[in-house]
């Protein structure tokens, strides 16, 4: 959730996406793919096999091509999160724009709202890393879905071993 690095990245790789497959994909199907997570998949094979069907247009080869792509969306994502999060990098953390709400049942109408939701908080992590903190990159990056019980086991002392529910015990 400090990580100026993960910021960097999640954003650079939301531009890529829709540079490379938006375009070829169409809206609708493109929407629908970001949804679905194959899209990691996808971004690997392309950028390791650069094929024209995916990098078509402009001069250079695709190996070119890939680069350019690449080096755009950086500078798009640079530009991105300065707009978000203002000129200062120092400040820029992928919690800022990475965070979760935990809202009760109950807590959907005031004021009960103020007294039984918790958040939004700041997390790390994405849909594909060991601190799982997935999103829809249709809609931001804000935190959807994540581990809700995590456990440590001490297999030399079980009663050193430590478990948590992802708002707290």
């Amino acid at each position: 959730d400090s990580s100026t690095a993960a910021l960097i990245f999640e954003v650079w790789y939301d531009e890529l996406l829709r540079n490379v497959l938006k375009e070829k994909l169409g809206n609708d199907l493109f929407r629908h793919y970001l949804q679905s997570g194959f899209h990691i998949l996808a971004i690997q094979q392309i950028m390791q096999y650069p094929t024209e069907f995916w990098l078509s247009g402009g001069s250079g080869s695709n190996v070119e091509k890939r680069d350019r792509v690449v080096q755009q969306s950086l500078e798009q994502a640079l530009e991105e999160a300065s707009s978000r999060l203002g000129a200062d990098m120092s400040q820029w953390r992928w919690g800022r724009l990475h965070r979760a709400s935990f809202v009760h049942i109950l807590g959907t109408k005031p004021p009960l709202d103020m007294l039984l939701n918790v958040g939004p908080v700041e997390t790390g992590g994405d849909g594909n890393t060991v601190n799982a903190g997935g999103f829809n990159r249709n809609i931001g990056f804000n935190q959807l879905s994540l581990p809700s019980y995590r456990q440590i086991v001490d297999l030399g002392d079980f009663s050193k071993s430590v478990s948590m529910h992802t708002t707290g015990q």
